[in-house]
């Protein structure tokens, strides 16, 4: 069973984080996200990392995190994710998106 090893090599680059917050009551309290991911490895037998995104605050309109994943390993052969943003809707004050791994019959290094 091969490991994608070191999450932070597939490179979980975030493009921009546009805030659209009007809950927040006072300027000297700016909107923050904070990004947590529950695993670093991901088996290609059906392992899965989940990545969430969270606000300091709800939020009144949907605020949009475009995901870009880079690395050697490849969508649909190596790992299937189930969104390329997370996508954090009105009211709430976080959201989440898969990446699960995808067996294959090649017999492969470690993918980064």
């Amino acid at each position: 069973m091969n490991t994608l090893r070191s999450f932070s090599k597939l490179t979980i680059v975030i493009l921009s984080v546009i805030f659209m917050m009007t809950s927040c009551t006072t300027d000297d309290i700016l909107p923050t996200v904070e990004l947590i991911v529950t695993d670093t490895n991901l088996s290609e037998d059906g392992g899965s990392i989940t990545l969430s995104a969270t606000l300091n605050s709800n939020v009144s309109e949907s605020v949009s995190i475009p995901i870009n994943i880079n690395g050697t390993a490849t969508v649909g052969d190596d790992y299937t994710i189930s969104a390329t943003e997370i996508i954090i809707s009105s009211g709430t004050s976080s959201a989440s998106i898969t990446i699960t791994g995808v067996q294959d019959q090649e017999i492969e290094g470690v993918k980064l």
